[in-house]
């Protein structure tokens, strides 16, 4: 067992050497090419927030008009092929009819 531990110790080592910078110039390159990952990292993360936020207000709202079409006497039946028309009509606009936009 003494063994293996003994070529781990060595493999970690090896990988820590590769992974220490030579030199300062080395170590700034590693630094902005961490922090413009990580940038890009949240860049990207705040686009998917948006994103949800968007179609979290969109649901939202396709829900008020349907207990709105609900609450002045239309039928249940009725507010849901309403609300689908509403989904496939956004889907000819987007470019795509997505499987989600169709609940009932």
């Amino acid at each position: 067992m003494s063994c293996a531990v003994s070529h781990r110790s060595r493999r970690s080592n090896a990988e820590m050497d590769v992974a220490v910078p030579a030199s300062s110039g080395e170590e700034e390159l590693q630094l902005q090419l961490a922090l413009a990952m990580s940038k890009e990292e949240h860049d990207e993360e705040i686009k998917r927030q948006k994103a949800d936020e968007l179609k979290l207000q969109l649901a939202i709202e396709e829900s008020k008009k349907t207990a709105s079409l609900i609450g002045r006497g239309t039928s249940k039946h009725a507010a849901v092929r309403c609300q689908l028309c509403h989904a496939l009509l956004r889907g000819r606009l987007e470019g795509s009819v997505d499987p989600k936009d169709l609940k009932f």
